[in-house]
C-alpha cells in the first residue's frame, strides 16, 4: 500500500472538507485551522482512490479507498508522536468519530437547496427502469432529479428546487428516503459593508445622493421636498437695496 518513506518536514497542506467523511465538520474554512505537522510519513501511490487531505509536497495524507459497500481510510503516518503531531491535534477527534460514524448507514436530515453535491440512497436500491421521484410531502411539487447508478446509487438537485420543506424519495410506491431542504445558511450572513465601501458603491450612481448632516431625517426629507428655501436670501437683498436707497437719497438731497 506504501511507495516508500519521505523524511522531510512538512505539513498537512489542504483538506477535501467537501467530503461526506468531513462535510459539515468545519464551521470556518479550513484554511483557517492550524494544520498538523509531519515530520516522516509513507508516500501513498496514486490510485483508485480519493485523497481526503494532501501535504505540501502533493503527497496524500488520508486516502478512501471503496471496498464493497464500505470505505477502508488509509493514513500516510501512524499515531506516534515522532512521525507527526496529527495525534495531537484537534483534527483528529472529527476525522475519527466520522470514519466510526460512516460504518453505519445514516443519511443527513437536511440538506441547503443549493446542494451541490449526490444523496446517497440506501445501499441495495434497484433502480430499475424508472428512476427515482423526489416529492414534497404536501404533494405541491415533483420532479425527477439527477440520478448516478454508483456505490452507492445518489441522487442529484441540481439547483432545480426552489421552495423549502419536507421532501421524500420515491420509486414506485416506496418511500426511498425523506429529508428536509432549507435556504442556504449565507441568508443568514450579519457581514455588512463599512460606510466607505458603502461611498464608493453609491457614488457610481448619479441619482443617489449622500446626505452628510446632523439634522434629523425628518428634516432632511422635508428639505429635499421643499427644495432650498429662498426668502431669506431675498430679505437680504431687499435690505441691501434699502439700504443703499436711503445713502442715495442723503447724497442728492
Amino acid at each position: 500500500m506504501y511507495n516508500g518513506t519521505d523524511t522531510a518536514n512538512t505539513r498537512i497542506a489542504g483538506i477535501d472538507a467537501a467530503h461526506p467523511l468531513l462535510r459539515g465538520v468545519f464551521v470556518t474554512p479550513p484554511q483557517q485551522i492550524q494544520f498538523p505537522s509531519v515530520f516522516t510519513s509513507y508516500r501513498i501511490p496514486p490510485g483508485n482512490g480519493r485523497s481526503l487531505m494532501n501535504l505540501l509536497n502533493g503527497n496524500s495524507f488520508l486516502t478512501e479507498y471503496s471496498k464493497g459497500n464500505g470505505h477502508v481510510y488509509l493514513l500516510a503516518v501512524p499515531l506516534q508522536p515522532s512521525f507527526s503531531t496529527f495525534s495531537a491535534n484537534a483534527l483528529i477527534v472529527p476525522v475519527i468519530m466520522q470514519m466510526a460514524f460512516s460504518g453505519r448507514v445514516m443519511p443527513g436530515v437536511s440538506y441547503p437547496l443549493d446542494y451541490g453535491f449526490g444523496i446517497d440512497l440506501p445501499a441495495g436500491t434497484n433502480v430499475g427502469e424508472k428512476p427515482p421521484v423526489l416529492k414534497s410531502f404536501d404533494g405541491s411539487s415533483e420532479f425527477v432529479p439527477g440520478f448516478s447508478n454508483g456505490n452507492p446509487p445518489k441522487i442529484f438537485l441540481n439547483s432545480r428546487i426552489s421552495s423549502p420543506g419536507a421532501y421524500k424519495v420515491m420509486q414506485e410506491n416506496s418511500t426511498l428516503l425523506s429529508f428536509g431542504l432549507n435556504y442556504p445558511r449565507t441568508e443568514s450572513n450579519t457581514d455588512c459593508y463599512n460606510t466607505e465601501e458603502l461611498l464608493n458603491m453609491v457614488r457610481q450612481n448619479s441619482r443617489i445622493s449622500v446626505l452628510e448632516s446632523g439634522d434629523t431625517p425628518a428634516a432632511i426629507v422635508a428639505d429635499m421636498q421643499e427644495g432650498t428655501k429662498l426668502w431669506k436670501i431675498f430679505i437680504i437683498i431687499a435690505l441691501i437695496f434699502f439700504a443703499t436707497e436711503l445713502i442715495l437719497l442723503r447724497i442728492w438731497i
